[in-house]
């Protein structure tokens, strides 16, 4: 490792990764740079130092002076760790530490700051608030991503020049420019889905660390983190499931499955519980029922793009019931005609 790779090594990076408040997309990066025998000698090393002061479960409240201090003095007198004079290694690390403690007190709003080893990198966090649905996000290479309410995206102003990496939380819809040249990958809890330009629908706000992948169009592979071999390949209409630590696929049986994007509504005698179960998910609302005996009427009916108000009249005109919106802002279906049974 050479002086010029000594002189850009972030140490605000190393320090977060050894206190264990990297993302997984950092993660990744890392990992190819210490892929080289070089890094990983160097970066073993000062793993060893910093684990010998004791103070990486206690980084934001220690004397960061005193435990850089310690973390350079055993370098320093470790001859093999690097090959610079030992006044130049004192300087660099003084210096970085001043850095680092200046880092420390900032503050980011509206956007996160990340870096790589080596490469700054400026990343993009957006989220949707609980009452925005399909909220719209702009890709830097034109690809968009629709967000479901209280989901948050975290990708690059600038993709690398191999990949398209995003981080995603909650779940969105999205719809990716086609690129051999570079695959676009999204990261939800342990899923990766790779894909070279298509349209589908990640699902990461499921209990369990579960998550379901729907493809739209084109082709999509979804497999565990660090460990792309052992995947699944999904098409048009598959459904893709991570569970407990295992990938399956399925067909995809439900119509409305996308309708929170689509805001169209397919119902084919359904029982009344299920349909309001896809209204809930779809306009984000909670709807109750006054009595059990209202969950088991079924309905046939088809809606596109209509306000929520005229699904509700159409409902209750069919079946003689009334709605309600409480002050806690839950609607409440209640029957006109009391012998309803």
């Amino acid at each position: 490792m050479g002086n010029n790779d000594f002189n850009n090594i972030n140490w605000n990076f190393i320090a977060k990764y050894l206190s264990d408040e990297t993302t997984d997309t950092d993660n990744e990066v890392f990992e190819l740079w210490l892929k080289d025998k070089g890094n990983m000698n160097f970066f073993s090393k000062i793993k060893k130092s910093w684990e010998l002061t004791d103070k990486s479960d206690k980084m934001k409240n220690i004397n960061t002076d005193t435990a850089w201090n310690k973390l350079h003095a055993r370098i320093e007198n470790d001859e093999s760790t690097v090959t610079i004079k030992k006044n130049l290694l004192v300087k660099k690390f003084m210096s970085y530490a001043a850095i680092f403690i200046l880092l420390l007190g900032f503050s980011f709003s509206g956007y996160l700051l990340y870096n790589s080893p080596l490469n700054p990198i400026l990343y993009n966090l957006i989220e949707a608030s609980n009452n925005e649905l399909n909220k719209k996000v702009v890709l830097p290479d034109g690809s968009c991503v629709y967000l479901y309410s209280n989901s948050k995206i975290r990708f690059p102003k600038e993709f690398s020049k191999n990949n398209r990496k995003v981080n995603l939380k909650g779940e969105a819809f999205f719809e990716i420019v086609k690129n051999p040249e570079k695959p676009f990958i999204v990261s939800a809890k342990n899923a990766r889905v790779k894909v070279l330009g298509t349209s589908f629908n990640v699902k990461a706000n499921l209990p369990n660390k579960k998550v379901e992948v729907f493809v739209k169009t084109g082709k999509v592979i979804l497999y565990k983190r660090n460990n792309e071999h052992a995947n699944v390949i999904l098409k048009p209409g598959n459904l893709g499931i991570l569970s407990n630590n295992e990938i399956s696929k399925k067909q995809n049986t439900n119509v409305n499955y996308l309708s929170w994007k689509t805001n169209d509504l397919i119902f084919k005698n359904n029982k009344l519980e299920d349909v309001i179960s896809v209204i809930n998910k779809t306009y984000n609302v909670k709807i109750l029922f006054e009595s059990s005996v209202i969950k088991n009427l079924r309905i046939t009916s088809t809606f596109s793009k209509q306000p929520i108000d005229t699904v509700l009249e159409v409902i209750c005109s069919t079946f003689n019931l009334n709605y309600k919106v409480k002050d806690t802002k839950e609607i409440v279906l209640t029957r006109n005609n009391k012998e309803l049974n």
